[in-house]
């Protein structure tokens, strides 16, 4: 459900992700995908968000919706945004991507792809298009309790094919050819001969020379090096006398054989293009509550410190959890009985300085 306040502060956010993330590019007709961005760290309201290529992303919250006020005008990554495709907005995935939204209220399961950056209000993890909305049964309410994951190997290969395409468009010009006349080499002399070296009607140097163009000339082109991705780097490739086996430019595994998904377009194939095809699936889902999570800290007494300050505003509580090979201490605020509740708690938090507040589902 579109408000005013919430029309300004996409239009704010957009202009500052124009601003520092170059977030620019041409419309894409149906069937294509924008430019590759990711962009810099960047400030909306009072809380920096750092964008990056994180395949293993899940996570639960709340989503929102957004449509009318934007429909026709330019997405983060150069798209034209249209309201009744299967799109959402996020805050730092990259673009384009897809992700698996499920509405944790009813078991409604979507896939969609990431075109744009947003929402930058009480805390919502993601904005999702009209129809999106629609078809997960979020557009009445305005908001809804889900949980996003990336879709790894289809964001892989929309990826590859968003940087290979934006490659080919500021590839430089290939250098024009010109025709080289080429002299006759002088005989090969032997050791005997050496007192009349000086009769040559080269030296030895432009002998070598046009010896070096008549190779140019009648060899075969050399194979362009391939390109081989590990993770998020790329290293050079050693030239090979066989042919080189085909690789995906998405990662290092083929992504033509990647399981297919439920909500996706058939796709096969290195330059095949997954889209979401719309089929709405549903899953049995437990119940969840809303909770404000208010710090995380390596030191429980930390943690324990903050819930005790934290309890006029509730009941506060402190949960731990391992994130790689550490133990994080989490402070958090609840549960929480509605939405709204949730958003008048939160924004009560950041005003009283603390910026990292967010709402969860758990």
């Amino acid at each position: 459900m579109m408000t005013l306040i919430h029309i300004r502060f996409r239009f704010a956010a957009l202009a500052l992700c124009f601003a520092l993330a170059g977030c620019t590019g041409s419309p894409s007709s149906p069937g294509q995908i924008g430019d590759y961005k990711v962009g810099k760290p960047y400030q909306v309201l009072g809380v920096w968000y750092y964008p990056r290529v994180n395949y293993d992303y899940s996570e639960t919250g709340i989503a929102s919706w957004y449509g009318p006020g934007f429909h026709g005008k330019k997405t983060a990554n150069g798209e034209t945004y249209d309201q009744m495709a299967l799109t959402a907005a996020h805050r730092t995935l990259p673009m384009p991507s897809l992700v698996r939204v499920t509405n944790l209220q009813n078991g409604r399961v979507l896939v969609l792809r990431v075109n744009d950056r947003g929402p930058f209000k009480n805390g919502r993890i993601i904005d999702l298009s009209r129809k999106a909305a629609r078809l997960l049964d979020v557009e009445k309410a305005g908001t809804a309790k889900v949980k996003v994951e990336i879709l790894e190997a289809e964001s892989r290969q929309l990826a590859a094919i968003a940087q290979g395409r934006s490659a080919a468009e500021n590839a430089p010009k290939a250098v024009p050819t010109v025709a080289v006349d080429a002299a006759p080499l002088a005989p090969i002399e032997s050791p005997s001969d050496s007192q009349d070296t000086a009769k040559s009607t080269l030296s030895p140097s432009a002998a070598d020379r046009v010896h070096s163009v008549r190779l140019a000339k009648n060899s075969p082109p050399r194979r362009p090096r391939l390109q081989r991705r590990t993770g998020d780097t790329e290293t050079a490739a050693a030239p090979s006398e066989s042919p080189a086996p085909r690789t995906s430019l998405a990662g290092t595994r083929s992504l033509a054989m990647a399981p297919a998904q439920n909500g996706i377009s058939d796709w096969d194939g290195e330059n095949a293009l997954p889209r979401p095809d719309g089929t709405v699936t549903q899953v049995p889902v437990a119940e969840t509550s809303i909770f404000i999570q208010a710090g995380s800290f390596l030191r429980r007494d930390y943690a324990t410190r903050l819930s005790v300050r934290l309890s006029v505003l509730g009941r506060s509580r402190v949960t731990q959890t391992m994130i790689e090979d550490r133990m994080f201490f989490r402070v958090r605020l609840g549960p929480i009985a509605s939405v709204d509740e949730a958003d008048r708690l939160l924004e009560k938090l950041q005003s009283s300085g603390f910026e990292d507040a967010r709402v969860i589902v758990d």
